[in-house]
């Protein structure tokens, strides 16, 4: 898992204590949040989130208000700008 510090992705305070909800409905409190960018939908483009235990060797990774947050090299240019 690669860190960058000038990598940084916001998180409201909303979606913050949605994570939180999401990853104890899920038993999972400790999983990094997925940030993936995806071909489809009426843009052509969507996002994709989801939650991971062990995000791959070549993600991006930073931390937003205690929240992991991982995401792959082919979205990050879409999820970083």
């Amino acid at each position: 898992m690669s860190s960058l510090s000038d990598i940084r992705i916001s998180l409201t305070p909303a979606a913050i204590a949605e994570v939180e909800r999401l990853r104890g409905k899920q038993h999972r409190p400790g999983a990094s949040l997925r940030v993936r960018v995806q071909s489809g939908g009426c843009a052509q483009l969507y996002y994709d989130l989801s939650f991971e235990e062990s995000p791959d060797a070549d993600d991006r990774c930073c931390t937003c208000d205690g929240v992991a947050i991982a995401v792959d090299v082919l979205s990050l240019p879409y999820v970083c700008r």
